[in-house]
């Protein structure tokens, strides 16, 4: 979900070697929620804060902070940037990986070889997220609901890695962030679209669609807390975030930033992925 800025991708000039923002860290505000939501959303309701879980909350984070530096190689190797950001590019990836592997590895040998089922789906989304990339497509829409789909794993690989076993509950949990990433996806594009000024290739999504799937999304939470697959009040921090919407396309905001379009997604998030948490702890007392 792209709610950075272009310029911030262009060179700074003050910036030295191989300390740039733009070489090191992801760009996209709405990247952020999406991955640190899911992972925060699956410890708490795991329950148990041991070794396992903090390394793979911080390898999963060297991995997302890779997807900056590759695919900025990516670019560079097929003349969409600078070449000499080429070098750069790939020592940062190669230190995150590395980490990465460093962390992540050993948990297959400390009783959580089933963190393998979800890096089979999200070692393919990276090399489609690449892929792309070289055919210029990584901008569309369904790419978004594929990154959201795959920084979501994150739920379940936080509460396995936590406990050391699988249940229902982390399937559930998946398709919770799941729905509340896509609608924030959604939701930024309302606002995006609202602007004087779209953005050049911006994919509009017509808001029938949004409302549609502001009332699937509802029905779906609705019925996992009527069946208790989830706790009875799930239901709420999803209708916040669809009365929100609501609320953007009932009165359009044709001259707002995109940087305050993506601090709002941010904080938007944030408060779903606690809200939530908090629903899973009360249902527990």
């Amino acid at each position: 979900m792209r709610t950075d800025n272009p310029k911030s991708q262009t060179r700074n000039p003050k910036s030295r070697g191989w300390l740039r923002k733009y070489l090191a860290l992801p760009q996209e505000h709405g990247s952020w929620p999406l991955f640190l939501v899911p992972c925060f959303v699956g410890a708490v309701v795991a329950g148990e804060w041991n070794g396992p879980l903090w390394a793979f909350l911080v390898g999963s984070l060297a991995l997302f902070m890779a997807r900056q530096p590759l695919g900025l190689f990516v670019r560079t190797r097929f003349g969409r940037r600078k070449a000499k950001d080429a070098h750069l590019a790939l020592g940062w990836a190669v230190a995150y990986l590395v980490l990465a592997g460093v962390l992540l590895l050993p948990l297959l040998w400390m009783g959580r070889s089933g963190l393998l089922f979800l890096a089979v789906p999200a070692g393919a989304l990276m090399l489609l997220y690449l892929g792309l990339l070289v055919r210029r497509k990584e901008r569309a829409f369904w790419v978004e609901v594929l990154a959201v789909a795959g920084l979501g794993l994150g739920a379940p690989g936080a509460y396995y890695a936590a406990t050391g076993r699988w249940a229902a509950i982390a399937g559930w949990l998946w398709v919770l962030v799941f729905l509340g990433g896509l609608e924030g996806v959604l939701s930024v594009q309302v606002r995006l679209q609202q602007r004087e000024h779209a953005e050049p290739g911006q994919e509009r999504v017509p808001l029938a669609w949004v409302t549609g799937y502001e009332l699937l999304m509802l029905a779906i939470v609705g019925l996992l807390a009527a069946t208790a697959w989830v706790p009875g009040l799930t239901w709420v921090p999803f209708l916040l975030l669809a009365l929100r919407t609501a609320w953007y396309m009932i009165r359009p905001s044709p001259d707002v930033r995109i940087s305050h379009i993506g601090i709002a997604q941010m904080g938007a998030m944030i408060a779903f992925g606690v809200l939530l948490v908090g629903v899973f702890a009360f249902s527990l007392r």
